[in-house]
């Protein structure tokens, strides 16, 4: 097996969901905990996904790969526009990202 020195994989996740945590921090309140834990949940499914596209570049781990992206796009567009205030694009985003994302997920199995 090739060796993975994904370290930079690792340290983007952690870049982007603490940049996203202190985003959104000012208008968290009382939900700090709860978001910084799915925060951490989501970045850790994003670096899972990166880990198997680098491990085997199969057309499943790319439908993985681009699946978990746009999940995390759709989830983060979600949380702007719950704590940072609604924009109008908000809907269109959220859903075509978050359904397009879950069709790729269930491609990456039936393609296995």
């Amino acid at each position: 097996m090739a060796r993975n020195n994904s370290w930079w994989l690792l340290a983007l996740c952690l870049a982007i969901g603490i940049v996203a945590f202190l985003l959104l921090l000012p208008s968290l309140a009382q939900l700090q905990t709860p978001v910084a834990f799915y925060i951490l949940i989501i970045m850790a499914m994003i670096f899972a996904a990166g880990q198997y596209w680098l491990l085997s570049h199969s057309q499943a781990a790319l439908f993985t790969i681009v699946g978990a992206i746009l999940f995390v796009l759709s989830d983060l567009t979600l949380a702007v526009n719950r704590f940072k205030g609604e924009f109008g694009a908000a809907t269109a985003i959220i859903m075509s990202t978050y359904f397009i994302a879950q069709g790729l997920f269930v491609g990456s199995v039936l393609v296995l």
